[in-house]
Parts: structure tokens; sequence; C-alpha cells
């Protein structure tokens, strides 16, 4: 059998093959579409955005102490008794935005006694897991160190009576703010002047510098809505029905929302909202936040 050489027509492709041409031809260019996510992640590593989150992890710690108190009054548990410092038990989501974003708890808190019963235990599950999504650099580093300062504080802070505050009272909150303050001052020292991460510790110094305690007082005892459902005179009927939404695993958002939108079910709705995951209004930074994410990333969120 004769061997190919190898410039036989047999093995070399023509030049004016048809087909090689349409093969070769010139690709059309596929538009892309716009990424989703992208301006999302644009405004979660935004500065002012880290900013209120650590602001947050100020004001929430504080309300915390409010709430405790105001559970140990109805319990007659001993506050020191109701909550535990140590690593952070429970977690209302996760990032779903990868590696450089996490969910970052706003406070530390480790054992809840159950001797407070299901519902107010249930309240200091969600608002010990409320989490917030931020850059990674933010849960690290600044964030570790404000994990030591409420660890450090909590017993503190469970010693001020939020009925009434005395000069005592006022000292142990004005030294948990300098605490604050001093661990931003020592992060900011060591960044570049002009870089995200110096702004956003800057404005997160600048926030909490600002607060008086008169108006972390307001602020704690604004957000108590579990006092507004029981002040109602239908109360009784209230707590019953959200207890059994909670035993039932309701929406608490969607009960919420639908409560403020009608109206009629406002008490029920604020009464929810105290053993929900956030007992508060989301904040306009998270509420921004919100309204960049898709819906499959909003079904991933508790807000």
């Amino acid at each position: 059998m004769a061997s190919k050489m190898p410039n036989d027509d047999s093995t070399t492709p023509k030049e004016n093959d048809p087909l090689k041409s349409k093969r070769i031809g010139k690709r059309t260019a596929v538009p892309k579409e716009p990424d989703p996510s992208s301006e999302q992640n644009e405004l979660l590593n935004s500065p002012e955005h880290v900013g209120a989150h650590l602001d947050d992890r100020f004001t929430r710690f504080i309300r915390l102490g409010g709430q405790i108190h105001y559970i140990s009054k109805k319990t007659r548990v001993p506050r020191n008794a109701i909550v535990r410092a140590g690593p952070s038990q429970f977690q209302d989501q996760t990032s779903g935005q990868g590696s450089e974003f996490h969910a970052a708890h706003i406070i530390r808190v480790g054992d809840i006694s159950a001797e407070i019963g299901e519902s107010y235990c249930t309240f200091l599950k969600k608002f010990a897991g409320h989490t917030q999504i931020v850059p990674r650099y933010a849960n690290l580093g600044i964030g570790q160190d404000i994990d030591k300062i409420q660890s450090q504080y909590l017993p503190k802070l469970l010693e001020v009576d939020f009925d009434e505050l005395s000069e005592d009272d006022d000292a142990i909150i004005e030294e948990i703010r300098d605490a604050y303050l001093s661990a931003l001052s020592k992060r900011i020292n060591r960044e570049e002047p002009e870089s995200n991460t110096s702004i956003a510790l800057s404005l997160a110094y600048e926030k909490i510098r600002a607060w008086s305690v008169d108006d972390l007082y307001e602020k704690q005892n604004t957000n108590s809505a579990i006092r507004q459902a029981e002040n109602h005179p239908h109360h009784p009927q209230l707590n019953e029905t959200a207890t059994d939404l909670i035993r039932a695993g309701t929406n608490f958002t969607t009960t919420v929302d639908a409560g403020l939108q009608t109206r009629s079910y406002f008490m029920v709705a604020a009464y929810v909202r105290f053993t929900s995951p956030i007992s508060q209004e989301p904040s306009e930074n998270e509420r921004r936040v919100k309204k960049q994410q898709t819906p499959s990333q909003q079904a991933q969120l508790v807000v």
C-alpha cells in the first residue's frame, strides 16, 4: 500500500474549503447581561455600610442590656443568670456572597437560660442570632476586637438599671462606649488614611462618639416593642396569638409587614416583632442593601 505524502491532497485541507471558511468565520460577540449582584457588592463594600454596621454593634449591645433587664423583671430570673458571655450560638443567615463577605453577628452572646420561658428565650436567641452581611475585614480585625469588648463588658452591662439610670449606670455605658472608641482608634491608625477601611472605621468612630447616654436610653425604650403590646387592653389574646405563631414557625417578617400595612393587626405585629430576629425597624442602611438584592438573595436573608 502506498504511503501518503505530507503534501497529499487527501490529508491537507484545501484553502477554499467552504466548510472550513464557515468554521473559522468571525464570531458574533454575545452581549453580557449586567451582574445583578455587582451593585449590591458595591453597596456592601461601601464605608457607609460598614460604618453603620459597627455603630449597630454598639447600640444593639446597649439595647441587649435593657431587654435583659426587662425580662428579668418579668420572670424574676437574675439578670446575670439569663445570658452568659461566650461564642455566638445562633445565626439567622449565611452571607451567600462568597468568602469576601461574612454574615457578621451584631452581639456576641453564649448560653441563654431556659428559666426565662419559651417566648423570652426565643426572643433572645433571635436577637443574639441577628447578623448583617459585611466585607470580610469588618468581621475580622475590628469585629474580633468588638467581640472581646462585648464579652468583657457584658457583666457590667447587666448591672445597669434601665428604668432609672444613675450616675453609676451612666459611667458604665460611657466606659463601654470608650472601649469601642479606643479599639476603633487603634485600628484607624494602622490603615492608610484614604483607604476604604480607614474611612469606614472613622465613620463608625464618629457615629459612636456622638451617642449620649440619654440618647441610648431613649433608643432602648423606643425599640422595646413588647411593652407596646403588653400595654394594649387586649394583650392576653395578642400574647396567645403570638405564641401560636412562634410554635407554628410562622414567617415573622411577613406577619409584621402585614400588620403594619393593615394596622388592624399592629399590636400582634409589635409583639411578634419582639420575638422575631430583629426587634426593631430595619435601619436605612439595611433597607438600601435589601433593595439591591435579587429575589433569590432576599429569600436567603431574614430582615
